[in-house]
């Protein structure tokens, strides 16, 4: 009998305590997950990685979040992007959602 799969999880976000609370948490239910620190950086991760999901952060030095979404739609991946993130303005999430995120959620946060 094949086993399945566990599903890929690419967390992204520059404070390295919740990238790392956010990971234990979901390899502790079972997924494969990877991090990454900022946006460039994830997007060479989730190239590699091919992750199912990836909990994506906005504010981060460089490249923001709503940027690597867009990278990654513009590129044809049809990833699950839930935005984790403190910008909670109605314009925020509307930005958010408009550049191919799934869902958007603010922090601080409830596991």
């Amino acid at each position: 009998m094949k086993q399945a799969q566990a599903q890929k999880i690419l967390v992204v976000d520059d404070e390295r305590s919740i990238s790392d609370l956010i990971a234990t948490s979901l390899r502790f239910v079972g997924f494969e997950v990877e991090t990454a620190a900022n946006g460039s950086e994830a997007l060479t991760v989730a190239e590699a990685f091919r992750p199912d999901a990836v909990v994506l952060d906005v504010m981060m030095p460089g490249m923001d979040g709503f940027e690597v979404c867009k990278k990654l739609r513009d590129d044809g991946q049809s990833i699950g992007v839930l935005f984790l993130t403190a910008k909670d303005t109605t314009e925020d999430k509307i930005n958010g959602l408009t550049v191919g995120g799934d869902d958007y959620m603010t922090k601080p946060f409830s596991l």
